[in-house]
């Protein structure tokens, strides 16, 4: 039943990417990844159609451009569910830090990048309010060790973005 459901949801997805793997579920929907090292946030839409915080997820995320904040490569929508495509990574920062030993400056690098996305957003007046290693993606690669070709980016669950509203 819950199988048919999401092969269902995806009927439109598979003619465009070849569905690979489940990665997660969250409060609002599914990730999936695909060929192409994308992966697609699935949000099934409620009864009055798109969620709101599916909205306000995609607007301020395409509002931003920041190497070090996750940015939506596209972005479907049909009767049924709204899709939204990022780039894959193979490591969030929790999974990342028990399966490497990198040196002190690696990590003061990753926090740096950060702290750069974090800065980011103050500035474009919108705060995180989950950041945690578990909302930070990482690509880094591994088999060199170079440590000075670190990816970080920022990423989030929906409705966690506030705008603050200046006078």
């Amino acid at each position: 039943p819950k199988n048919e459901r999401n092969n269902k949801i995806f009927e439109e997805e598979e003619r465009a990417y070849k569905r690979k793997d489940y990665l997660s579920k969250g409060a609002y929907g599914s990730i999936f990844k695909v060929e192409d090292n994308i992966a697609i946030k699935v949000i099934p839409h409620d009864s009055n159609g798109m969620c709101p915080s599916a909205i306000k997820e995609i607007l301020f995320l395409n509002k931003f451009d920041n190497p070090n904040i996750i940015s939506i490569k596209n972005i479907k929508v049909n009767e049924t569910n709204t899709s939204i495509y990022f780039d894959l990574f193979p490591f969030d920062l929790h999974s990342f830090s028990y399966k490497n030993d990198f040196s002190f400056n690696f990590w003061k690098k990753c926090f740096k990048k950060i702290l750069e996305g974090v800065e980011y957003m103050h500035r474009m007046n919108v705060i995180h309010t989950d950041i945690k290693p578990g909302n930070i993606l990482i690509s880094v690669d591994e088999n060199n060790k170079n440590e000075n070709d670190i990816q970080i980016k920022i990423i989030d669950k929906f409705s966690l973005f506030y705008r603050i509203l200046l006078n």
